[in-house]
């Protein structure tokens, strides 16, 4: 987020969520810190969002790579967080291999789901140039979007 905020900022609007990566982000790392170390590390991103956003950040995580292990995500929700994986993603990180909105197309469309939890970042300009109608073609098949911390929130009460 340090070399993004104000990209993060400008998505810090309903139904988006700012991504917030551990300071550091080697998987194997992460895997083996003890509780204060972990929560260290959280409470790093919670400062920097605070500064930047002027809100506090959602109590969501998501392991780096989606690399985890049982003790991890332990940790988190002793911390008061709830994991979230990712269910739908394509390779779109690249900024010099951009796929094309065809491709991206046949990739997205087929593969959203009830409850997909999905993943577009926000430095492919293919998922920019694409969004508004990938997200109509998705109401258009009957889906609708929501909040992800209030589902969350939702699922621990129930």
């Amino acid at each position: 987020i340090d070399r993004h905020f104000i990209l993060s900022a400008e998505h810090a609007k309903p139904l988006h969520m700012v991504n917030m990566f551990m300071s550091d982000q080697n998987p194997a790392k992460l895997l083996s810190l003890d509780i204060q170390s972990f929560q260290t590390e959280l409470q790093k991103n919670e400062a920097l969002y605070r500064d930047i956003l002027g809100s506090e950040m959602p109590k969501l995580y998501r392991p780096p790579q989606g690399k985890f292990c049982e003790e991890n995500l332990k940790m988190a929700q002793q911390l008061g967080y709830s994991t979230v994986f990712w269910s739908l993603a394509y390779v779109d990180w690249y900024t010099d291999d951009q796929p094309t909105p065809e491709q991206a197309f046949s990739k997205l469309l087929p593969r959203i789901h009830p409850g997909a939890v999905v993943l577009l970042h926000s430095t492919s300009s293919t998922n920019a140039e694409i969004l508004d109608e990938l997200l109509t073609k998705w109401e258009e098949t009957g889906y609708s979007f929501g909040d992800l911390e209030a589902y969350c929130a939702a699922q621990k009460t129930s």
